[in-house]
This record gives C-alpha cells, structure tokens and sequence, in this order.
C-alpha cells in the first residue's frame, strides 16, 4: 500500500462552502455552492483554490445524502431556479441550459444511482418512500418505505455501486 500526503486548500470566500465540495467533470476542479443572500451559484476551484469557473442561475441546492454529481462526473443537480417541485441536471463542464428538468418534488435525495437514474426520497400516502427514478420522473424501483416521520427525519441512506 502506498502513502500520499493529503493537502489542504482552504477557499477564502465568505459565501462559499457551506454545502459540500465535489469534483467537476473533468476531474481537475473542486465545485461548492457559493450563496450570497438570493444569489446562488456554484463555484468551481483549481487544486490551489484560485477560482476557476461560476455557474450562475442554476437553480438552488437540495440536500444530497451521497453524490452531487453523477458516477462519471459529467452532471450534477440542483432544485431548477424558481421551484422545488423539478429537479434539474446540468453538465459539470460547461455552461448552457440545463440538459434535463425532472418532475420530482422532494426535500432530500440519497444521489445518483447512475448516470441516468437518482434516487430519491418522495411522500407516500401518511409516510415516505426512497426511490430510483429516470430523467421523466417516473419510479423504476422502491428502496424503503418509512410509516414514521420522525424515522423518516432522522434516516440519511448511502448505498455502493458495484461496477
């Protein structure tokens, strides 16, 4: 087993890093959220934290439990701008448009499960559900059911890909 030195690189921008950092497409920047009152954007960093590219109107965070962006890095996903009702996929590498608006209203995701589906949590009659979705919104399989809110509340999922 080799051993390699860890560095730390601390941003010194006040607005961000307050959500977690994740790498961008290409795997030569760090990405976070950089929030400033109702201005939010995602900032992405070199390896010596020297600003590297903003996104700009990407809608607003929503509460990953794994992976903000997807297994080979080329997207990530935000609540689209101005709803919390769709959930928009942007490329990690290039501004534009986002590629995909997906009907699914929720307050948490669990995170990718692969580069075409997310899972996610959604109300289910008095309780709530976990469940893999594709890009239209459509359920493609259920997780977990959770009768109890506070359960709910308090359950964070993680799962591993074996590729």
């Amino acid at each position: 087993m080799s051993a390699r030195k860890a560095r730390i690189v601390r941003v010194r921008e006040k607005d961000a890093g307050r959500w977690s950092y994740f790498w961008r497409g290409d795997g030569r920047a760090v990405g976070t959220w950089a929030l400033d009152g109702k201005t939010q954007r995602i900032r992405f960093y070199d390896l010596k934290g020297t600003v590297l590219q903003t996104l700009l109107d990407v809608g607003a965070p929503i509460t990953v439990e794994g992976d903000d962006t997807s297994p080979s890095g080329s997207s990530l996903m935000t609540y689209c701008k101005g709803t919390k009702k769709e959930i928009c996929v942007w490329s990690t590498t290039a501004d534009g448009p986002p590629k995909v608006r997906i009907p699914f209203p929720t307050e948490r995701l669990i995170g990718w499960y692969d580069d075409e589906h997310i899972a996610g949590w959604r109300r289910k009659g008095s309780g709530y559900e976990a469940v893999v979705f594709d890009f239209t919104g459509q359920v493609r399989r259920v997780l977990v059911t959770s009768t109890d809110a506070k359960e709910y509340e308090k359950q964070f999922m993680r799962f591993t890909r074996e590729d």
